[in-house]
């Protein structure tokens, strides 16, 4: 695995706390304090952003803010990206009325790619900020897959790894008809003991990446203990990661999935079934706002192989 390099972190580290906090006055102390990067190696990487229009310095107040050539780069990404901005309002609005976080993830190069997000307090931290990517491949992404029609969901199921054996396709093949049938995806977490839980909540409050890695040990695990919540019942307390439901539209498949993550201890059946509920129709109401946003998925010919 290739090494990596200490000082792009830091220009990553950099551009994502600005783009977290827009609305704040921050200068060179204020940054080397939040970031723990000394001054004389954090100015050396402001001087050069700010050389080339990363980075914009107001006059006066000495402070930094993004600059003029992140919205060619902007640009650029938006074109491979479906849009999110028409349905953003909508994910604020649920994120407050139901008190939790609203992600719009969708498929890039094989990855699940988080494309924005709603009602957290910290926009960097965790497993859901903006840009984290996690394998397109079982168990992840059954949100999007479910609803896929038979070549996309073969593809992937076929991303797999460890491939899926015969002795898991029952279940897989299950998991895939509940969340049809319910319309939203519950994904569990692993037990508290098992010995990836801890390293995991250590990253989820990481701001420097996700250790891909470490993902790929987490699906391998998720699968062997059981991912997909099937049967809810209403006064049960479930271990729960996520919530997840796909923006449909009128045929293909769906592009964009809706999640809410769930990292802080356990949930009830009652409150899984409303989340999940509420966030199928936003889903709907997505849907009709933004059409683009889901490609969409007829009901009649989707169904796996």
């Amino acid at each position: 695995m290739p090494r990596r390099s200490n000082t792009t972190a830091r220009v990553v580290a950099v551009m994502e706390f600005l783009a977290g906090h827009t609305g704040e006055a921050l200068g060179l102390s204020e940054l080397s304090r939040e970031l723990g990067i000394n001054k004389a190696t954090l100015l050396s990487i402001i001087s050069t952003l700010l050389d080339d229009g990363w980075l914009l310095q107001h006059p006066t107040t000495r402070c930094y803010s993004l600059g003029p050539t992140l919205i060619g780069a902007g640009s650029a990404a938006l074109g491979r990206f479906p849009d999110t901005g028409p349905i953003r309002p909508l994910m604020d609005r649920f994120a407050a009325g139901y008190d939790v976080g609203c992600v719009a993830v969708a498929v890039a190069e094989g990855q699940l790619v988080v494309l924005s997000r709603s009602g957290f307090g910290d926009p960097l931290h965790g497993l859901a900020r903006s840009g984290v990517r996690m394998p397109f491949a079982p168990p992840f992404g059954l949100a999007l897959s479910a609803w896929y029609p038979p070549g996309r969901f073969d593809a992937w199921m076929a991303a797999a790894n460890p491939p899926v054996g015969p002795e898991e396709m029952p279940g897989l093949l299950g998991d895939v008809a509940t969340a049809r049938d319910r319309g939203f995806v519950v994904g569990l977490d692993l037990p508290p003991d098992h010995e990836l839980a801890q390293q995991l909540r250590a990253q989820r409050l990481e701001t420097a990446g996700i250790s891909t890695e470490l993902l790929v040990h987490l699906g391998q695990a998720l699968r062997r203990h059981g991912y997909h919540l099937d049967d809810i019942r209403p006064a049960a307390s479930y271990r729960v990661n996520h919530i997840s439901v796909p923006i449909l539209g009128p045929q293909g498949g769906p592009e964009i999935a809706l999640m809410v993550p769930l990292h802080h201890g356990k949930q009830t059946g009652d409150r899984l079934v409303e989340l999940g509920t509420g966030l199928v129709a936003l889903a709907q109401e997505a849907a009709r706002v933004a059409p683009g946003a889901g490609a969409g998925a007829r009901q009649d010919d989707t169904k796996p192989r």
